[in-house]
């Protein structure tokens, strides 16, 4: 097998453990035995537990962009066609997403939590999708600066104003 396909094994493997256990139980050895190699064939891919994450989250999101356009070429309606294709996949309207996204989704919130590093891929891609939602011309959302602190740092907290 090529080393994308080997990677590929490995991420499946990681995914159906932590849909399965949860984020928090998933180590090398176990995502090693499930995809049927050897710890050093996972640490060639992955060096350690937080870059297999990381790969796990780039996958997410990429499936559920996939999911998102899958959708939007679908939908005949120009005019808010983006932000119903938005909507649907987040619901499970679409290949991509549904039960089994949903599971994964909450086993990669509690991924994010544990290490914030990365965030920065999921934020990427939510200013995407609302910058997309945006051009669509069906609403229009404007970040807003909250005084009210979102975190135990004290940092400001961002909310969303929709018309």
């Amino acid at each position: 097998m090529d080393k994308a396909g080997t990677a590929d094994r490995i991420i499946d493997a990681a995914e159906a453990i932590v849909e399965e256990q949860g984020v928090a139980t998933l180590t090398l050895e176990q995502a090693a035995k499930r995809a049927g190699i050897s710890k050093g064939g996972i640490l060639y891919h992955f060096p350690n537990k937080e870059a297999l994450v990381a790969a796990m989250i780039a996958r997410f999101t990429d499936r559920f962009d996939r999911a998102v356009e899958q959708l939007t070429v679908e939908d005949s309606a120009a005019r808010g066609r983006t932000t119903r294709s938005y909507v649907r996949a987040t619901f499970g309207h679409a290949p991509g997403t549904g039960p089994k996204f949903d599971r994964a989704c909450g086993s990669i919130t509690a991924a994010l939590a544990n290490n914030s590093g990365n965030l920065a891929v999921v934020r990427g891609q939510s200013a995407r999708w609302q910058r997309a939602v945006e051009a669509d011309g069906s609403i229009r959302c404007s970040p807003r600066l909250s005084d009210s602190p979102s975190t135990d740092s004290g940092s400001a907290r961002t909310s969303i104003s929709c018309a």
